[in-house]
């Protein structure tokens, strides 16, 4: 079973919205072998913030204080949201309805990891 660190399933589909696909609610469509699809988009969201930051959030977010580790939860829980609503756009009303959203939180990610980039923010973190 992975286990996900920067955010819950919970965070990620309620920011892909009210039209995600309810297969996601962990009914047996939405399970990968003995995982969430959630889950596992949470945990590819993770390794991509810890590459592209070029530091290993998951493994130090305990050493992290409580209100730096939202910038990493929204950034962990945009990306996967951004795959609950791939997974099936029916529900958003229209496939642009679905894009608007998917920018949005293509956005939101984009600005925290230029964020977490900056020398400024990693000092004010302690990550350096």
């Amino acid at each position: 079973m992975v286990t996900t660190t920067l955010c819950t399933s919970g965070m990620a589909l309620l920011k892909a919205g009210i039209g995600y696909n309810t297969n996601l609610d962990g009914k047996a469509a939405a399970i990968v072998g003995s995982d969430f699809a959630v889950d596992l988009w949470i945990v590819e969201a993770e390794s991509f913030i810890n590459t592209s930051t070029r530091y290993n959030w998951v493994t130090n977010y305990s050493s992290l204080n409580t209100n730096y580790r939202n910038i990493l939860q929204e950034a962990a829980s945009a990306r996967a949201a951004i795959h609950a609503i791939n997974y099936d756009y029916n529900g958003f009303g229209s496939r642009l309805q679905a894009e608007n959203k998917i920018n949005v939180l293509n956005n939101i990610v984009s600005v925290n990891i230029d964020t977490l980039n900056e020398t400024k923010a990693q000092d004010f973190m302690g990550k350096t």
